[in-house]
């Protein structure tokens, strides 16, 4: 018998003990409720964060608001003298300005509503004609109406972003109820931010409110307050192919002119005195007898008319063939009864020029005459009639439209007069008048002692890491902006080519810019028609104005937003800018209200050099002179001759859309990117940020701002931000001063006034 070993067999690998244990049930059950205990945790962990999350706003919203009802008391609104008298002269004099020219526009806009309504006569949907007549004179009083009516909306919109600056600049109590130890919420001093509105009082915010809604209706109503509208009698017009023969019966048959029904734009009179209305010889004679007569035209003349697709004042045709054809009179175009009037690819406008039995799907309107021959049907034409109606085109205004803005305007006005009501005597609009305040009293709410000390490092960073939320938010809704001009000059351009290569003329850059500025091609595709140029209130009169100016103004929205969020980023950038200059060089402080004899210094036009200020308004006044030029309403009258007596009535039918120009959508979409690259680069400028915070954070202004306590008005001199102590810790203090100051080293250990935990 062998004697086994008394080794122990380490081939048994923990996988097998662990199979071996988990057979057994006291071990399961262990496994299964330590399982059962991490689960249960793990969802009551999710169900708190969850909860939390959830209730965050309302919680917030709770503290904010007990915050408000103990802290934030609003003053009554009261207009005596006093009021007036207690404003600084310099914010007396803006709030002049601002009053006198809001109220210049109101009573122009209110004695333009009033004579418009009294003198002219109105026509469906509250729409008056100023003129009528020529189209190229009409088109230039147009133009001069649209200029002055940019000027009126571009000063509203200045005078407007004037006065909310002012109100929702911060005074030093909101900084100091901001400031307190219950709260710690820094305000931002030179922007207008959402943080600023926490510790403004209701009336100021319902104030502010009122003159940012007030905006809304100048933005999409100001500009389309007149409209022109042009003529085109080629869409309802008829197109006959008739003999020489049948011409001279024709003309010498006048029995139509006894027919006493009208015609309409898409359809004919039913000729009951024929026993064949639908006989095209009738139809023919009937066309041929109205009002103004036809006349000839030279054959390349007449192809490159209604080759065009926009012909304002001709209409009907009559070709003429010498053929002995055995065919009689045959119709070749007639008028649409749906939306496809308009000339789209698929409808193929103009291919009666080459007759439907032609066997090339498309009509080369441009090269019909090469050959020497005009051809259509096989017939070869050689005399084309047609017809010149009277120009009547239309300089139109909106009442509706007109008291929208009248309205808005007002409301505009009245804000004004609670601002100044609500005016404060010394408002931080600036850098500067934070600085000011926070030297001639220091802020009294202190950090706790474990946020008393930093560590100065030098920071050479770029422009976009020192302001990366302006930066990033300037980027990002311009990058957006982009892609959608781009988008949309592609989408049209595109578009605008297919329709174009129906009669293979090209549509091409050189052609494009042939076009000019707010000048529609006479082409589009069918999805430019569905997707773009018809909306739904264009068949009905009493929408037809309003809803299409609303619609092609909506993008204004947009570029507004965009500018809004690209004048912080460059607002901002100056205030850091100016901070930082006070740690290079020694100088007086640039504020609001200067203290005459001293080194202070006026403020700029809201915290941006005039300079820069000018050229970002003409950069986005020319942006939305591009965008308004690229998206517009247009209304179109088609033209056509109305009755069979020879009384020469001219029938009119709207037709409404949503009108583009290829040009305005390049020019625009080039600007924008220029404008948005300009920030990038800006963007990645690296600079030396000596001052710890270039903000405006008011908590880091204050304390910077503590300064020897010896030392009285330095906020009146020359000043400079450096190294004013050092303690034997061998910390440092620092603040403004006007005594020689050094810039703080590197890892030196910067201590500011704190309080207890």
């Amino acid at each position: 018998m062998e004697c086994q070993s008394g080794v122990f067999d380490l081939s048994l690998s923990a996988a097998n003990i662990f199979s071996v244990a988990a057979r057994r049930p006291a071990f399961r059950l262990a496994v299964n409720g330590l399982f059962n205990i991490f689960i249960h945790y793990l969802m009551e962990r999710l169900k708190s964060v969850a909860t939390g999350a959830i209730t965050y706003p309302i919680r917030e919203y709770r503290k904010f608001k007990d915050y408000r009802h103990q802290r934030i008391n609003d003053a009554p609104l009261t207009w005596n003298l006093s009021v007036w008298k207690r404003l600084h002269p310099s914010l007396r004099q803006g709030y002049k300005y601002c009053l006198g020219i809001v109220g210049g526009i109101l009573v122009l806009v209110l004695v333009f509503a009033v004579w418009v309504g009294t003198v002219h006569e109105a026509q469906a949907g509250l729409v008056f004609t100023l003129k009528t007549g020529s189209c190229a004179t009409t088109q230039k009083i147009n133009f001069w109406v649209h200029l002055v009516l940019n000027g009126l909306a571009s000063t509203l919109y200045a005078v407007s972003s004037y006065v909310m600056q002012r109100l929702a600049a911060p005074a030093r109590e909101d900084i100091d109820r901001a400031h307190d130890h219950t709260v710690q919420r820094p305000m931002k001093i030179g922007s207008l931010t959402l943080t600023n509105f926490a510790v403004l009082s209701k009336k100021r915010l319902t104030v502010f409110f009122l003159l940012w809604s007030s905006s809304l209706p100048l933005h999409l109503l100001f500009n389309a307050v007149v409209v022109y509208t042009s003529t085109n009698a080629e869409w309802p017009s008829y197109v006959f192919l008739s003999s020489a023969g049948e011409l001279k019966s024709m003309m010498t048959n006048t029995s139509t002119l006894g027919i006493s029904s009208m015609r309409q734009y898409d359809t004919m009179p039913a000729f009951e005195q024929y026993k064949y209305p639908e006989n095209y010889h009738i139809q023919a004679l009937a066309i041929l007898h109205q009002k103004p007569p036809m006349v000839d035209l030279e054959l390349d003349k007449c192809i490159n008319i209604f080759g065009s697709g926009s012909s304002e004042t001709w209409g009907d045709v009559l070709l003429i063939h010498n053929t002995q054809s055995p065919y009689p009179t045959s119709r070749l175009k007639e008028p649409s009864p749906s939306k496809s009037y308009l000339p789209s690819v698929d409808e193929d406008p103009w291919r009666w020029m080459c007759g439907y039995n032609d066997f090339n799907p498309t009509c080369d309107a441009q090269k019909i005459l090469q050959s020497g021959w005009w051809v259509v049907d096989g017939l070869t034409i050689s005399r084309c009639l047609a017809r010149k109606l009277p120009e009547l085109c239309e300089l139109n205004v909106s009442l509706a439209a007109l008291i929208a803005v009248l309205v808005a305007v007002s409301v505009k006005f009245i804000a004004i007069l609670f601002a100044v009501m609500l005016g404060r005597h010394r408002s931080l609009l600036t850098i500067g008048d934070a600085i000011a305040s926070f030297l001639e009293h220091p802020d009294k709410y202190m950090p706790p002692i474990g946020r008393s000390q930093s560590t100065y490092h030098s920071r050479r960073r770029k422009v976009m890491r020192e302001m990366k939320g302006a930066f990033w938010a300037a980027t990002i809704f311009g990058a957006i902006g982009l892609s959608l001009a781009w988008w949309f000059f592609a989408f049209t351009f595109r578009e605008t080519s297919k329709a174009f290569s129906l009669s293979k003329t090209p549509f091409d850059f050189d052609a494009m810019l042939r076009y000019g500025f707010g000048k529609m091609p006479s082409r589009w595709s069918k999805t430019l028609n569905e997707k773009l140029l018809s909306y739904s209130g264009a068949e009905d009169p009493s929408f037809t104005y309003t809803d299409g100016a609303a619609l092609a103004n909506l993008p204004q929205l947009a570029l507004s937003a965009f500018y809004l969020v690209f004048n912080n980023y460059v607002t901002r950038l100056f205030v850091a800018l100016e901070i930082r200059a006070f740690s290079t060089r020694r100088r007086g402080l640039r504020v609001s209200q200067p203290v005459k004899g001293t080194k202070q210094r006026r403020a700029y036009f809201l915290q941006i050099p005039l300079r820069y200020s000018l050229l970002s308004i003409a950069l986005f006044a020319l942006l939305h002179t591009f965008l308004s030029q690229a998206l517009f309403l247009r209304r179109v009258y088609a033209i056509y001759p109305q009755s069979y007596d020879g009384q020469g009535e001219i029938g009119k039918k709207l037709l409404a859309m949503i009108g583009y120009s290829p040009v305005a959508c390049f020019a625009f979409a080039v600007l924008l990117t220029s404008l948005v690259l300009a920030g990038i680069v800006i963007g990645l400028i690296p600079l030396d940020w000596r001052m710890l915070d270039t903000s405006g954070d008011s908590l880091a202004i204050g304390l910077t701002c503590h300064p020897p306590e010896e030392i009285c008005d330095i906020h009146e001199g020359a000043i400079r931000w450096g190294v004013t102590n050092k303690y034997d810790d061998s910390t440092i203090k620092c603040s403004f001063s006007l005594l020689p100051v050094r810039p703080p080293d590197p890892e030196e250990i910067i201590k500011t006034p704190s309080r207890a935990e």
